[in-house]
């Protein structure tokens, strides 16, 4: 990849600009908490799923 001038110059500023942006703390928080939601859908999407073929819940 070839970097211009330009380009070297604003990397920082661009680092700066996205640190201001989310501070480094709560970045950790933001990635267990979307990937936890993300796991409780999929678990609840299974159970719903399961309950439908056993017809405990019907919903047609």
């Amino acid at each position: 990849m070839l970097l211009f001038a330009e380009q070297i110059v604003s990397l920082p500023s661009l680092y700066t600009m996205v640190s201001t942006i989310a501070p480094p703390s709560s970045v950790p928080f933001e990635d267990v908490f979307g990937f936890a939601l993300a796991g409780a859908g999929i678990a609840f999407g299974i159970i719903f799923y399961l309950l439908i073929r056993k017809k405990t819940i019907n919903i047609f």
